[in-house]
């Protein structure tokens, strides 16, 4: 409801890999990663690539157990790129879209060396 989305379904793939993460973060980061990800979503469906889990995880070993672990650096700066995009390139919208400030917004795109053209046509 907040960001103006209905999602009505969540693949399996998604579902099993969100049971399989250990969520470091807590409830938080669970919630900020569903937040992306539906900001991410261009259907009311979220699927794996909407959370970039083929993209950014990767398996780490540890004595008693594997599990998943996403690189947030990728996902954020993924989130910033299709928010922009989202937004017609208005950094204002995008920010609102991200649920951040304009100014953290413009921290993130120089710390992630993002450039925007604006295509017209």
């Amino acid at each position: 409801k907040k960001m103006n989305k209905k999602i009505t379904r969540i693949d399996k793939e998604v579902i099993d890999t969100l049971m399989d993460y250990s969520f470091p973060g807590n409830v938080r980061e669970l919630r900020n990663m569903v937040e992306r990800a539906i900001i991410l979503s261009d259907s009311g469906r979220l699927s794996a690539d909407d959370f970039q889990i083929d993209k950014v995880s990767k398996k780490i070993s540890h004595p008693n157990n594997n599990f998943e672990v996403l690189d947030l650096n990728v996902l954020e700066r993924n989130a910033i790129i299709k928010a922009i995009h989202q937004a017609n390139f208005n950094k204002s919208a995008a920010a609102k879209l991200l649920n951040i400030s304009f100014q953290a917004l413009d921290r993130r795109i120089k710390k992630y060396k993002l450039v925007f053209e604006k295509r017209l046509g």
